[in-house]
This record gives structure tokens, C-alpha cells and sequence, in this order.
């Protein structure tokens, strides 16, 4: 048999008990399998919500370990690839973030709250719960600093600083009201401290940082009737000059539900990009610049088959399963209380 024999024979005798979450930036031979297609925020909500015993996380490390977070104690959480990992989410540790956190207490006197983009590993995600604050994704960032800045609280918003700013920009707040650590744990003020409404931090995604100003000039010259649609994770200026930006399901809904002939040019990952060309043909899509996320693509097909075959053979005859998440309990209650912070600010 051909992996998608086996892949199809496996989920033939067994689909009920496994649930296959795709992101947004996987391929289409993996999509094809998934019963949930989404975002970072959807597949670690979603993925936990029925009551299949296995979910097989097709997407970064940082999203099997938020859906291990929230899944049931009979539930298990695995990844195809364990090297599938996110270079944004490596620029901070959860020490370096406890240590600005109380640095930032220390000399503001101040309750700084940690807002941590979902875009980040679980010991970055306790810090945040240990010291009050939350989670936060792209499609909530904007929602959720408000919540604390309502509350008299400055937020220290980790690690991605476009989406940072892009979210203050939209937020009326002054630069000289935002500080920024640097990954050596320098701070560049703008005013006194005691006055900054966001301090940020210099981490970003490869992914989005590659789009310039300079691709959006060459498309509009060339289709002078095109929408700019781009990620918030893009830089300031990418995201100024753009028509719209947002999260990946706020394009995949733009896109999807935009008049039929219009012209859109998409700056995000590329599989994304590509894919939503071929499921709306009766528009004109392209992507602003060719930028895949080359760790969302170590999730193939045979790994993919590797995974279903091990939980086969768990299911059969006992096997260990291999690639399976575990939380470290000592990070789990802090990591899942700032998942679950993000979730009661965004759903009330």
C-alpha cells in the first residue's frame, strides 16, 4: 500500500477514535486528512472538545503542547514531527520572561500584566499565568491588552514585536509609551518608566518578517485594483500600507467571502496563500511574496502515516506511542491557567 492507503485504511477502523487538527500553513496532502482546519486559537480550543482519545496535531511543537493543555485526561496529544518548532517561540524562555517581568516591577512599582502570544512554548506560558496575565493569539492580542490596560496595569506583551506594536498602533497608544527589552535584556525607553503603557519584546516571525513595502509597491504597479491583505505578525510599515490585516481566519473569511473578480495579493505563509487561490478560482489571488514557514512544511505525509501506525499498533497490540505529548507538571497549572485566562477574556 501507498501512504494515503494507509492512512485512509487506518481512519477507516479506527477514525472514531482519533481526531486529525491541521494548521492553516500545512500542506494540502495533510489537510485533505484533517477533521479540523484553523488557527492557533481553533486548534487549541476545538481540538479537546469531542471526545476522540487521540489528537493528532498537525502544525509547531508550541500547538501540541497548547492542545495537551486543555485536552482530557483521556485524551492524548501527538505531532507527526517533534523538530516541527517555532523560531519566534525559541527567542524568549520562560526564565528570561520572569526576569523583565521583575525587572519591570522592580523599577515602575507597578503590577506589569504578561501578555504571552500563543506563539510560544509552555514554560513561557507559565510565567505568564504564575504572575496573573494570559495568552493571547493574533485574532485576540488587540482585545486582551485592552483588558488589562482597563484595569491600570501595564502589560509586557512577549516574544513578537510586530503584532505588538500593530495592536498599539491600533490602540491610540504614543510611542513614547512603549519600551522595548531587547534579547539581551537591554531596555530602550522612550519616557519615564513609570509612565509606559506596553513594554514589548524584539522576537518576530521569519514567516512574516520577509514581507517589505517594497512588494507591496511592485504588485500595485502592476494591478493598480489589487487589496493588500497581510498578518499582523508583518512590520509596521508592511501593515500601514496594506487594505486589511489580521489573523489567518480573518483572511481565510476576507478572502473567502470577497466579490467574485476581485484581486487580492496575501502576505502570509505560502501554503495558506496557495491553497485559498485554488479554493476560490473565481477570484485573482497571489501571494505578496513567496514566504512558507519551512517547519510547519517537516510535516509530511509519511510522518503523518509514521504517527496513525503507531497509534494502530498502541491500539493493537501496545506499542508505546511515540512523539506524544507530555506536560511538565511542574509548568502545567501556571501554563493552563493563562490558556484558560485567554479564553474567559475572549469569550465574554
Amino acid at each position: 500500500m501507498n501512504l494515503d492507503e494507509k492512512i485512509e485504511n487506518i481512519l477507516s477502523k479506527y477514525g472514531d477514535k482519533i481526531i486529525i487538527a491541521a494548521h492553516h500553513y500545512q500542506k494540502d496532502e495533510i489537510v485533505k486528512y484533517a477533521n479540523l482546519v484553523g488557527d492557533s486559537y481553533k486548534l487549541a480550543v476545538e481540538c479537546s472538545k469531542g471526545d476522540a482519545e487521540f489528537i493528532v496535531l498537525c502544525g509547531v511543537y508550541f500547538m501540541a503542547q497548547s492542545a495537551a493543555l486543555l485536552a482530557k485526561n483521556t485524551q492524548k496529544v501527538l505531532i507527526p514531527e517533534t523538530s516541527a518548532g517555532c523560531p519566534m517561540a525559541d527567542m524568549i524562555s520562560g526564565d528570561k520572561a520572569e526576569a523583565i517581568i521583575t525587572k519591570i516591577n522592580q523599577i515602575s512599582g507597578k503590577n506589569v500584566a504578561p501578555i504571552v502570544y500563543m506563539n510560544s512554548l509552555i514554560d513561557s506560558k507559565a510565567v505568564c499565568g504564575k504572575f496573573d496575565g494570559s495568552v493571547c493569539t493574533s485574532s485576540n492580542a488587540k482585545k486582551i491588552i485592552s483588558y488589562f490596560l482597563d484595569q491600570g496595569r501595564p502589560v509586557f506583551f512577549y516574544p513578537d514585536l510586530h503584532l505588538a506594536c500593530n495592536c498599539a498602533n491600533k490602540l491610540g497608544i504614543a510611542r513614547e509609551q512603549m519600551a522595548v527589552f531587547s534579547r539581551d535584556m537591554s531596555l530602550r525607553l522612550n519616557c519615564d518608566i513609570k509612565d509606559v503603557k506596553m513594554f514589548l519584546y524584539d522576537g518576530y516571525c521569519h514567516a512574516h518578517q520577509r514581507f517589505k513595502v517594497e512588494h507591496i509597491d511592485d504588485i500595485k504597479a502592476k494591478f493598480n485594483d489589487i487589496n493588500i491583505i497581510v498578518h499582523p505578525e508583518c512590520k509596521e510599515d508592511v501593515v500601514a500600507k496594506s487594505n486589511f490585516a489580521g489573523s489567518t481566519d480573518f483572511i481565510y473569511k476576507t478572502v473567502s467571502n470577497a466579490k467574485p473578480g476581485s484581486k487580492w495579493a496575501i502576505g502570509t505563509e505560502l501554503n495558506f496563500v496557495n491553497r485559498l487561490a485554488l479554493q476560490n478560482p473565481d477570484k485573482f489571488i497571489i501571494p505578496l511574496a513567496k514566504s512558507p514557514c519551512f517547519n510547519m512544511e517537516k510535516i509530511t505525509l509519511q510522518s503523518l502515516a509514521n504517527t496513525l501506525m503507531n497509534i494502530q499498533n498502541h491500539i493493537e497490540n501496545g506499542e508505546a506511542l511515540n512523539n506524544l505529548l507530555k506536560s511538565d507538571e511542574s509548568l502545567r497549572s501556571d501554563a493552563e491557567k493563562a490558556l484558560r485566562q485567554m479564553i474567559k477574556i475572549n469569550e465574554s
